[in-house]
């Protein structure tokens, strides 16, 4: 799995370059939880969640608690 991540003041942001990651985001309306990955971001609401991106940059993504926002 590679990624990148930029925790900033205004925004928690990660970037699934390749392979697979679980999160378990706490919720902080001041500081949303943004993961990119395949063009897509995906906005954690206080939430737990698997991104997988497969070798064909198909996304995967499975929520095990809560809710997330998925935008292009």
């Amino acid at each position: 799995t590679r990624i990148r991540v930029a925790f900033g003041g205004q925004e928690r942001r990660v970037e699934v370059v390749a392979g697979e990651a679980h999160f378990e985001v706490q919720h902080d309306a001041t500081r949303p939880f943004v993961v990119s990955a395949a063009g897509r971001r995906i906005r954690a609401l206080g939430t737990a969640f698997n991104v997988r991106l497969a070798r064909d940059g198909a996304l995967r993504l499975t929520v095990t608690e809560g809710r997330v926002l998925v935008t292009r």
